[in-house]
């Protein structure tokens, strides 16, 4: 269970980085967007950042996904634990 909880964990931090990341690139282009304008290149920041947004919902999604399924595993074992409990006990008898 420890395990699951780990990768949950690492996927996640490494999921904030990438906002941050996206974040800054984000600022970037707003603070340069008059200089991609007087140069006729801010389709080409929109399509960056389209892409760096897209990037981020997919490893989101795999994020997520980690996280549930962490989440059941543990539930499952955790409830596995439970059902079996009571019957050791009676097969001890």
């Amino acid at each position: 269970m420890i395990h699951f909880g780990r990768a949950a964990a690492e996927q996640t931090a490494r999921q904030w980085r990438s906002l941050g990341s996206l974040s800054s690139r984000t600022l970037e282009l707003i603070q340069g967007l008059p200089t991609l304008r007087a140069f006729g290149r801010s389709d080409q920041g929109r399509r960056e950042i389209e892409g760096a947004s897209e990037s981020l919902r997919a490893a989101t999604m795999r994020t997520l996904r980690v996280a549930f399924l962490s989440a059941l595993s543990m539930e499952f074992l955790a409830g596995m634990g439970r059902v079996s409990w009571p019957w050791s006990s009676v097969s001890a008898s």
